[in-house]
């Protein structure tokens, strides 16, 4: 709870703020006096440099470069000199900033230790906050009636010092998490009517099949009602146009059936024509001799030679049969079967079709 973290330094008083001020440093500056016979040293010089200059011809120019160099020489000597006499004043200067240095380091030093009993206690601070602050998303999730699916809102960014009190959470903090968790519950109905509307949308849209919540997992979700209904309807569309294509393909297809089915038939009819203006001739019967297991085979005779008193007919039978589909290839083999054990001595030409 807030208060559990104490910090270890007291709160100054003003009187104490007061009192401590830069001004206790009491700094006097003295400007520094330099006492250098500057005078002596440049007449000096002059006198040297004159003494130095003089007319360079091919006998005095190796002469004239050493003296160039012993002048430049002496200008180096007296930088020298002026840093070292500079860095002697500088010392006190120094002594002084070290000593300043020191005391902010102190107050450095203790600030950071204040800072981080603070952040200390904010962490705590914002952690018993998330933790109020999640009790309270769970709590209002069930008051209102968000189911698992749509429990989606962070209260994260609602975890700090200002939403924590010694009661709890602030006033502020609980109405956002309302809030968020009524436009949770909105957006659970939303999607919930999507679902429930999706077939008769489907349907009324022209397709014989509804979609299904598969087809439309990638955008059911989309919270921009304007955006869900276009690329609904773009699902919708294609969908209708892969149904139209396949539509077509079976007509096609049964149209084509349909087509060779009239064929067959007018070319069955055809023969049928051309059978019955044929002139009939006495065909030749072939007969029956009997092997061993049942079995036959047709041999052709000669023209019938008949008695006196005796006339060849050819007999046509018509009658129905219900019998098992795998046994409708054998018909007429056992037909003819038949036949040669009644004692016909001549095969029947036997056929027959589906009614």
């Amino acid at each position: 709870m807030i208060g559990q973290t104490t910090l270890v330094f007291d709160e100054p008083s003003v009187k104490e703020k007061n009192e401590i001020t830069v001004e206790v440093l009491n700094v006097k500056i003295e400007k520094p006096k330099i006492s250098a016979d500057f005078e002596k040293l440049e007449e000096m010089l002059r006198k040297k440099l004159s003494a130095s200059m003089f007319l360079v011809d091919e006998d005095g120019v190796k002469a004239a470069k050493l003296v160039a160099t012993e002048i430049n020489k002496l200008s180096g000597e007296i930088k020298q000199y002026a840093k070292q006499k500079i860095a002697e004043m500088y010392g006190p200067i120094a002594e002084f900033e070290e000593a300043i240095a020191r005391l902010v380091n102190l107050c450095q030093e203790t600030r950071n230790e204040i800072l981080s009993q603070t952040k200390v206690f904010e962490d705590q601070t914002r952690a018993e906050c998330l933790v109020d602050l999640k009790n309270e998303l769970e709590y209002q999730y069930d008051k209102i009636g968000v189911t698992a699916e749509f429990r989606t809102v962070q209260v994260h960014d609602l975890a700090i010092i200002s939403n924590k009190t010694l009661r709890g959470l602030s006033k502020k903090a609980t109405e956002t998490i309302v809030d968020r968790v009524i436009e949770a519950k909105r957006f659970q109905e939303l999607v919930s009517n999507r679902r429930l509307t999706l077939e008769g949308t489907c349907l009324k849209a022209g397709l014989m099949t509804s979609l299904t919540e598969t087809n439309i997992s990638n955008f059911i979700y989309e919270r921009d009602e304007s955006v869900y209904t276009k690329k609904l309807f773009q699902v919708i569309n294609n969908e209708i146009a892969r149904q139209k294509a396949m539509e077509e393909a079976i007509i096609q297809k049964e149209a084509r059936r349909i087509q060779a089915q009239a064929d067959l038939e007018r070319k069955a009819a055809q023969e049928k024509i051309e059978q019955s203006q044929t002139i009939p001739t006495q065909p030749s019967r072939p007969t029956l001799k009997k092997y061993g297991m049942g079995q036959f085979t047709s041999v052709v005779e000669q023209k019938t030679q008949l008695k006196e008193g005796e006339i060849e007919i050819e007999v046509m039978a018509t009658f129905k049969l219900v019998i098992k589909e795998k046994q409708e290839g054998q018909i007429e083999s056992q037909l003819v079967k038949r036949f040669a054990d009644a004692g016909f001595k001549t095969v029947p030409k036997i056929s027959h079709k589906r009614i």
